[in-house]
């Protein structure tokens, strides 16, 4: 999941050299392949998150139809602010199949816990470190760039597909952000 997690940041990217003159070759090339729809984001929220290769499209909340091969060091990039803070209570909801029949529904707090989920297929726990809240404070951007180098060679012993739906909810109950997500894992 941590995989699918990084995966779904890098959407948002640039684009890397070989994708700019044969995206399909590129594409076709690739280990792991990420594209997403931003379905909403609630009133006085914004941001935009990019990759500094691998991605083929952008728009207004960054790159999109990301392609990328194990062993490649990209550089993320996030540019956040919040229209209220993103504090204790807030969570993240995934709702995907797995290659298309495997249900992987997982809930998480967005800040100020640790998150544990369990991988579908392989069964495997993973624990991701949550920052403090507010993860976001109102009135106080935040600007975040993550080198990110993917591992030499895929983690998963078959190839993985993944689509479906991430949300960002805040305490109240109301949809900050709601993002479709499309991801092949070789």
């Amino acid at each position: 999941m941590r995989l699918v997690l990084l995966s779904a940041v890098a959407v948002a990217s640039a684009s890397l050299f070989h994708i700019h003159h044969d995206p399909e070759r590129a594409a076709a090339e690739s280990d792991i392949k990420v594209t997403r729809s931003v379905e909403s984001v609630a009133s006085g929220y914004t941001g935009k998150v990019t990759v500094d290769q691998g991605c083929s499209t952008t728009d207004a909340y960054g790159s999109n139809d990301c392609a990328f091969a194990w062993g490649e060091t990209l550089k993320l990039s996030a540019a956040v602010e919040a229209g209220a803070d993103i504090s204790a209570g807030a969570k993240f909801f995934a709702d995907l199949k797995v290659d298309s029949i495997i249900p992987f529904k997982a809930e998480c707090a967005a800040c100020g816990a640790n998150c544990t989920i369990t991988v579908p297929i392989v069964k495997k726990e993973i624990t991701i470190a949550l920052p403090p809240c507010p993860l976001i404070a109102k009135g106080s951007p935040k600007s975040i760039d993550i080198p990110l180098t993917l591992p030499k060679k895929s983690p998963l012993p078959v190839k993985v597909s993944a689509k479906g739906n991430i949300k960002l909810v805040a305490a109240d109950g109301s949809t900050i952000a709601s993002v479709d997500l499309d991801a092949t894992v070789e």
